[in-house]
């Protein structure tokens, strides 16, 4: 209660209003932000220091000293623009190998041969380890002629685009026109530095330090109330719902409030079991943590018996778990999870399980448990359980990547492969070996959940790209992407990048001259810009 009275009166002290004056009606838009900074933050996240955060980030983009405006940020996007553009003016500058202020075709022709001679030598590197003669042909027909790559063809059809005056040599002119970035590599509204607009309350076209403060302390209180746990169910959602919305439940320990870890009390007769998993073996068709993260989905198959089950779960990832079997000896549910939507509420969602029956838990009272039960993290995982139950589980299961898993006996069982029929309704070559890749990572393929029959403490919305690999075939059959025979993936219309694609899954986007750039998180994953520009500061370059 304390804590709510200094929420409130950080309104009011902000809006010079009594406490009992109506708090700020923020935007989904300026939740949104909200929430991802919160997230972002690594230090306390009290109303004060999150308050300083945000106005450090956002002021920061202040050009005028008059409060953030879309024409600071068009400032702002004009200088980035000017400082790519002078980069990509040096690397024709430095073409200029005589110095007479023009690069000649056969100046560039000789830097560009340099790329293939280091191919040259990797071949040769790769045959020598293999104990073969070097096939030099395959990648140059007219070998020892390095020029006969057909590569080498692009790049000296690039430098006669340039050349727009075709006398045979880039001037400076001609460098300073290549190299203009348009205006369609500015970033989306509601994208990067251009969402913090959201946070003009007064609709007065500038972002205040007076502004700031009042919306942080607005969103700092829906915060707090979310981490409220009550003794309430998470919602049954309808198919129709989409985006942030408030509901009951919060990760624990982002607001720095010591967890309460009141669990529901188990019946005399109830079976303890606690399991365990980092993220499950199916991707989702909805997201239950936004757009730039994978959701996946793990099957718990209950088995026949007359002994009530009280199961306790915890998960790393954003994950749907589905309960088949006799699920009516599930007398409570109680799971945690470390993935959150960005009110820090528990990405999790149930199906087969009644609302009634499921709780959200703060991870710190259950912990993590992403391993075999013999790792010595399943020492601990006992010590709580005994804890908060007076004894230990009578059954522990940890998985790392849970495909079918039987209750109580922790048995694995594989899920057959399902490709919905939006992925399979183009089937060549190229989309089929994406989805070999997905098949890899996701033996299960995606799961086709229906939103209305899912609990969970945040309200599920479609995927636009669905996750990882999946998003990948989806893009390609929706003809937005083509693939290269070196699997590189060139966008062909204005997109939505794939969530997850980081470490193993991270890929090689190139984006030709007059194709708007992607939205969407990269993750690992880098992009090319095929115009002269060469490079976007919200993407990685290659």
């Amino acid at each position: 209660m304390h804590r709510r009275l200094v929420l409130a009166s950080l309104i009011a002290l902000a809006t010079g209003q009594p406490v009992t004056a109506k708090p700020v009606d923020l935007s989904p838009e300026a939740r949104a932000v909200l929430g991802e900074l919160v997230e972002q933050s690594r230090s306390d996240r009290t109303p004060e220091v999150m308050a300083a955060y945000v106005r450090s980030l956002v002021l920061g983009l202040d050009m005028d000293g008059g409060g953030l405006s879309r024409k600071d940020l068009e400032i702002r996007r004009k200088l980035d623009v000017a400082n790519s553009r002078a980069t990509a003016m040096q690397r024709y500058l430095r073409l200029d190998l005589d110095g007479d202020g023009n690069a000649s075709r056969e100046e560039y022709g000789a830097v560009m041969l340099e790329n293939y001679a280091e191919l040259e030598h990797t071949i040769d590197d790769e045959a020598r380890d293999a104990g073969k003669a070097p096939d030099y042909r395959k990648l140059f027909p007219g070998y020892p002629d390095l020029k006969s790559h057909e590569d080498f063809r692009d790049d000296m059809a690039r430098y006669d685009s340039v050349d727009t005056d075709k006398d045979g040599s880039i001037s400076l002119r001609e460098a300073f026109d290549a190299t203009a970035i348009h205006d369609r590599r500015r970033p989306d509204p509601l994208t990067e530095e251009y969402r913090y607009l959201a946070l003009d309350l007064n609709g007065d076209g500038n972002v205040s330090p007076k502004e700031i403060d009042r919306a942080v302390a607005a969103f700092m209180l829906e915060y707090e109330k979310a981490a409220d746990w009550d003794s309430r169910p998470p919602s049954k959602h309808n198919v129709r719902w989409s985006g942030i919305v408030i509901e009951d439940g919060m990760e624990p320990g982002t607001v720095g409030a010591a967890p309460s870890c009141a669990f529901p009390r188990p019946s005399g007769k109830a079976l303890l079991v606690r399991v365990g998993i980092y993220h499950g073996d199916r991707l989702s068709n909805i997201a239950l943590a936004g757009q730039n993260k994978p959701t996946r989905v793990a099957a718990v198959d209950i088995e026949p018996g007359e002994v009530p089950l009280y199961i306790v779960a915890s998960q790393f990832d954003a994950t749907v778990w589905q309960f088949t079997g006799a699920v009516e000896r599930v007398e409570q549910l109680v799971i945690a999870s470390y993935q959150t939507d960005d009110l820090g509420q528990p990405a999790f969602g149930v199906t087969g399980i009644a609302p009634g029956k499921v709780k959200g838990m703060r991870l710190a009272c259950i912990g993590k448990l992403h391993g075999q039960p013999e790792n010595p993290e399943a020492t601990e995982i006992g010590k709580l359980m005994k804890e908060h139950f007076g004894r230990l589980p009578d059954v522990m299961v940890g998985q790392y990547t849970a495909s079918g898993l039987t209750l109580p006996g922790g048995e694995r069982f594989q899920l057959p492969l399902n490709r919905p029929a939006a992925l399979r309704s183009r089937a060549d070559q190229d989309v089929e070996a994406e989805w070999s890749e997905l098949k890899r990572y996701h033996p299960g393929g995606v799961a086709e959940v229906d939103p209305r029959t899912l609990a969970s403490y945040v309200r599920p919305e479609a995927y636009r790209t669905l996750p990882m690999e999946a998003g990948i075939v989806q893009l390609m059959i929706e003809g937005k992407l083509i693939r290269t025979r070196y699997g590189e993936l060139i966008v062909q219309q204005p997109m939505r990048l794939p969530s997850g694609l980081h470490g193993g899954h991270l890929r090689k986007f190139i984006v030709p001259q007059g194709v708007a750039a992607p939205m969407g998180d990269p993750g690992h994953s880098c992009v090319t810009f095929r115009d002269s520009s060469g490079s976007d500061p919200r993407f990685p370059p290659c």
